[in-house]
């Protein structure tokens, strides 16, 4: 090989390494413990997962606390909050209720829990 195809192969090599590296998805390592994700801000559970929710109608205000790990029972698309349309629904103290998937460091910007089934949405409770 001459040094003009060796230099060339070694930009290839240098560029493909790179690009794997940024398609490469970066999840969020779960709790040491648990298969249980990060909470990033203190954030309000609902019984639907939609933003706009009447107190009265099925949310929970301060549900979970920033610092808390969690598990993610399901996840559902719902109406956009906060820039992503994903609802984790977690359980917690009692009651299981949608919290936007933006506030539960998971690692990813889509899903990561299997989708919600008809059963799951029937637990929801406050």
């Amino acid at each position: 090989m001459t040094k003009k195809h060796l230099a060339a192969a070694a930009a290839a090599a240098i560029l493909f390494t790179g690009l794997g590296a940024v398609a490469t998805p970066a999840f969020a390592a779960p709790h040491p413990d648990h298969d249980e994700f990060l909470v990033t801000a203190t954030v309000d559970g609902r019984l639907e997962p939609a933003p706009e929710m009447p107190e009265a109608k099925g949310i929970r205000t301060d549900f979970l606390k920033e610092g808390q790990y969690v598990r993610i029972s399901c996840q559902q698309v719902g109406k956009e909050a906060y820039g992503s349309k994903i609802w984790d629904l977690v359980a917690f103290d009692g009651s299981e209720l949608f919290v936007p998937d933006r506030f539960v460091k998971t690692g990813t910007d889509g899903s990561l829990s299997r989708p919600c089934t008809a059963e799951d949405l029937r637990r929801a409770n406050v």
